[in-house]
């Protein structure tokens, strides 16, 4: 929804010069008939749902919150029937809802529409962000458990990578509402999968088939009553998670984690540009970053795995790999900030730096569910992808751009936009 062939842009073209020539008719005309301009344009028409509906960039930037609302709303809840329902098929019932959600963006008719349908994308997927997890930690052979869970992670950077290169090929070629029709689809063979497969021929079957001891007993009263007491009981886990203190400190950690992150992802591309202007002989500053994030990602997650396979999978060796690579990733990153002079040096020091940085992700999953009990591990996994995006990546953009006005304005009597960066 983000590449530039399905986002797309407002309507950017003009006539030069200006005071001569007008738009007429998608062409551009002298505006006295009978003298003699030569006309030219530039910039380009509407497209994408952007330009279709007619969209400003706040309204852009509320469709990815819209789908945060359902990712954070609904994760709980997935997690929760975790307890009581088989898992893979709540996976199948994420999926379904995914896929008919996304097929219904590509009818949509205006911004409303598409955030509702945003908004149920992000419910179907917290069923897998909550929920695989801990299938992968039950189902990995012992050894290559954190290597599982690091080729699950690595879908975050691969896919969004994937998804512009896709959503930019399809709208090149057919309307954007195909990007849509065309993804939806695509998922048909996993959502059938999850609800087709013979649940006893899974080696993980016989620790879920039953319920959750206090959960199973409230689905047998209805009404109010029933409502209430699940709310207890879902109230009564929480409270037994949170009384984990290395569960509670992993998530701080993660959320201070997740908070630079969010500034790197909004900031990092801004900063940049200022930084070394000659970034613009390799492209966009946009792309390099977008480039180096998704390579980094790939390779640090992975290695982060392999690191913790090899070391042995504990909650000591997870908090200590998460704890010495994000110290370390970080001083390379402050290094590289204020004594690389050339664009070459910044790109090749900044990627070992997110490497070492992303090398975290399968380790800090580990923390959330090892330090828990196993009933309730897609419970802790949700109420960590909910603190991440509430305490972390979501405000920390805004603040760090308030911080960096503040700075700006009383520190930077030359105006020098570049140093402020």
């Amino acid at each position: 929804i983000a590449s530039a062939g399905v986002n797309g842009s407002l309507d950017t073209r003009s006539c030069l010069p200006d005071a001569s020539c007008e738009l007429r008719n998608n062409t551009c005309v002298p505006i006295d008939p009978g003298a003699d301009v030569k006309c030219t344009m530039e910039g380009s028409p509407a497209h994408g749902f952007q330009g279709d509906f007619h969209l400003d960039g706040a309204h852009d930037g509320w469709l990815q919150s819209m789908f945060l609302v359902g990712l954070l709303v609904a994760s709980p809840l997935f997690a929760f029937a975790a307890k009581s329902k088989d898992n893979i098929r709540l996976c199948g019932l994420g999926l379904a809802l995914w896929s008919v959600s996304v097929i219904c963006c590509g009818f949509t008719f205006d911004f409303w529409s598409l955030a509702l349908c945003r908004t149920f994308v992000g419910i179907g997927e917290a069923a897998l962000i909550t929920i695989v997890p801990n299938f992968i930690d039950t189902c990995a052979p012992p050894k290559q458990k954190t290597k599982w869970l690091a080729v699950f992670c690595v879908a975050i950077p691969s896919g969004t990578a994937l998804g512009y290169a896709y959503g930019g090929f399809v709208a090149w070629l057919l309307p954007w509402r195909f990007a849509f029709f065309i993804e939806g689809l695509l998922m048909l063979p996993l959502m059938s999968f999850a609800f087709m497969v013979p649940i006893t021929s899974l080696a993980y079957w016989p620790k879920h088939k039953g319920g959750g001891g206090a959960s199973s007993a409230a689905t047998g009263v209805t009404g109010p009553s029933s409502v209430f007491r699940t709310l207890g009981v879902a109230f009564r886990d929480m409270r037994l998670i949170l009384s984990n203190k290395v569960y509670c400190l992993g998530a701080v950690g993660y959320c201070l984690y997740s908070a630079m992150m969010g500034v790197y992802a909004y900031w990092g591309p801004k900063a940049g540009q200022a930084m070394y202007p000659d970034v613009a002989k390799y492209g966009s500053a946009d792309s390099v970053f977008g480039l180096v994030t998704v390579l980094s990602g790939i390779v640090g997650t992975m290695l982060g795995g392999y690191l913790l396979d090899r070391a042995g999978v504990s909650v000591s060796a997870s908090l200590l790999l998460c704890a010495s690579m994000t110290m370390v990733g970080c001083v390379v990153m402050m290094v590289t900030l204020f004594f690389c002079h050339t664009v070459e040096g910044f790109i090749l020091a900044f990627t070992i730096g997110l490497i070492l940085i992303f090398s975290i992700q399968g380790p800090i999953n580990i923390v959330a569910m090892w330090t828990t009990p196993y009933i309730l591990r897609p419970f802790a996994c949700a109420l960590y992808t909910v603190s991440i995006h509430v305490f972390g990546d979501v405000p920390s953009a805004p603040i760090a751009g308030m911080i960096h006005d503040k700075w700006y304005a009383k520190f930077n009597k030359s105006h020098d936009k570049a140093y402020s960066d």
